[in-house]
């Protein structure tokens, strides 16, 4: 039984999800999403204990190394550990991590040692999210399947922050807000893992056999570096950069200009929501070419306007709800392009892989956003994502390959020497 309306094209048995199953996923993604949120005032709270934006960026990047040592291993052993299993355990390390910074009161090495865990343990659950549906779909119903989470995930962006600044206006302190924080991303773990109890164990859907065993990760990654899946990794890379530096700063911004940050994270949330959890019910396939090209160039007009805010309420809510619907119209089809477009053999390492690029950039790119911004300002920073949108907009003017009958490309896997 599907949990929604199938996508225009397929058949309600291909859609694997089952209705609870989706459902408890769900609410385990919109509760640790939310608690991410609430720690997006950690900036807030740092410049209160004396720091600044480049002190928020080195702290994260900092979680940037054993953030790749797990998705490498996610990467190498991809079916070894369910995914909910995985995002059960990973919501649990959160949770406590984000009780325990409730109790530091001072820029050091402790605060330092629990961002790196929270940033790590995240890389993992934002990653491990759209694994759990990937394999149950078919190709042309992955990118709304995909997106059908990370817009869940996007709205617990946006709650998390909005209640957060709530929260702090009627007298919580900083510190109350990341206790909360650790209760919600306690109830996410018990959520997923309850998903993880009712779930069927294996797929019965799969673009081929499962592979349980450790596989050469080199030859592997030589393929898909090798195959089509290559530029929308590339594409991925890029908007990483993006998405972690309107995020990471976007309350020093909006206070800096006067302006409410709950604009720009009720616009973007209510723009994504609505491409990813509307929109795409109505398409076959949100993953097209046409699709991703009007969405990059939507993005690359929406970090130009940031240029043009000041402190205009009207501009800086209407960027903000082009760029919430652009890039999360954008993103999912990326995603799924590169799982389409990769070897049928390597496919349930394309988003790890994809995720382990995507971490990478959004825990080391803010020690580089924040250092500009700290330097030279917003606007300069802006200007830079402007450039970083602009090349991914680019890429996506190269068409998907095809072939001789006009179909996607079935890349299949060669056999390596060792197993």
């Amino acid at each position: 039984m599907a949990l929604m309306n199938t996508p225009p094209g397929e058949s309600a048995a291909s859609a694997r999800i089952g209705r609870p199953i989706l459902a408890l996923l769900l609410a385990a993604m919109l509760a640790i999403s939310s608690a991410y949120g609430l720690l997006l005032l950690l900036p807030l709270y740092l410049k209160v204990l004396g720091g600044t934006e480049a002190t928020f960026g080195a702290l994260t990047a900092a979680s940037a190394l054993p953030a790749v040592v797990v998705l490498t291993g996610l990467l190498r052993f991809p079916d070894r550990v369910r995914p909910p299993v995985v995002l059960a355990g990973a919501a649990a390390v959160y949770a406590l991590t984000a009780a325990a910074l409730s109790q530091v009161g001072s820029i050091g090495i402790t605060l330092g040692a629990l961002v790196l865990v929270l940033g790590s343990t995240w890389a993992v659950i934002y990653t491990v999210g759209p694994m759990v549906v990937s394999e149950h779909v078919p190709d042309t119903a992955r990118a709304a399947y995909i997106g059908y989470v990370t817009g869940t995930v996007q709205l617990g962006f946006g709650i998390g922050p909005v209640l957060g600044g709530s929260l702090h206006a009627r007298g919580w302190t900083y510190p109350a807000t990341f206790l909360f924080a650790a209760a919600l991303a306690a109830v996410a773990a018990g959520l997923a893992y309850l998903s993880a109890v009712i779930r069927p164990r294996h797929s019965a859907r799969s673009a081929a056999p499962a592979d349980r065993r450790p596989v050469e990760l080199r030859a592997a990654l030589g393929r898909i570096l090798r195959s089509p899946a290559l530029r929308p990794l590339a594409m991925i890379l890029l908007l990483a950069c993006l998405f972690t530096t309107m995020n990471s700063f976007q309350t020093t911004f909006a206070q800096l200009r006067g302006l409410s940050f709950d604009v720009f994270y009720t616009g973007y949330t209510v723009s994504v929501i609505a491409v990813r959890l509307v929109m795409a019910r109505f398409f076959r396939d949100t993953g097209t070419d046409r699709t991703v090209i009007v969405a990059t160039a939507g993005v690359s007009v929406a970090v130009l306007g940031f240029l043009a805010v000041g402190s205009h309420v009207a501009l800086y809510a209407t960027f903000s709800v082009l760029l919430g619907g652009a890039y999360g119209l954008a993103l999912p089809a990326i995603q799924a392009r590169a799982v389409n477009f990769a070897p049928i053999g390597d496919r349930a390492r394309m988003l790890p892989l994809a995720g382990l690029l995507f971490q990478i950039v959004i825990l080391g790119f803010p020690m580089v956003a924040g250092a500009v911004i700290a330097t030279f300002g917003y606007q300069t920073v802006f200007l830079v994502l402007f450039c970083l949108a602009a090349a991914v907009w680019l890429l996506s003017l190269q068409r998907s390959p095809r072939d001789s009958s006009g179909q996607l490309p079935v890349t299949e896997a060669r056999p390596t020497a060792s197993p």
